[in-house]
């Protein structure tokens, strides 16, 4: 029964030790946590959505909308199983907006 006991001791000791380096750990985490602060970033626009020098407002930046979209459509078979359909179909959204843009065009910013 010697033997057990020994094993006991050694299996204590390296849970002893094990706990002690999680503690080590978390204390260093915990206090590296503490010495830097967050610094707050401002949020940096959209690359495609900038101005050029000042010329265009914000406002007048042009949308680009898909040509096509997806309608899905399920329905029921005889069965009782279900079957999904999709078809592609002209954007109306986008030919509304071609539409309006033929019509309203806008000037173009001088390029030299």
């Amino acid at each position: 029964m010697h033997a057990g006991r020994a094993i006991t001791k050694t299996m204590d000791a390296i849970m002893n030790a094990k706990l002690f380096l999680l503690c080590l750990g978390l204390t260093g985490s915990a206090i590296a946590a503490e010495s830097t602060a967050p610094v707050p970033m401002p949020l940096a626009p959209s690359p495609g959505f900038k101005a050029t020098a000042g010329a265009e407002k914000p406002g007048t930046l042009r949308r680009m909308l898909s040509p096509k979209i997806s309608v899905t459509s399920v329905t029921r078979n005889a069965d009782g199983s279900l079957s999904m359909n999709c078809v592609e179909k002209p954007n109306p959204k986008a030919q509304a907006l071609n539409q309006r843009r033929a019509l309203n065009p806008q000037p173009q910013a001088n390029q030299q």
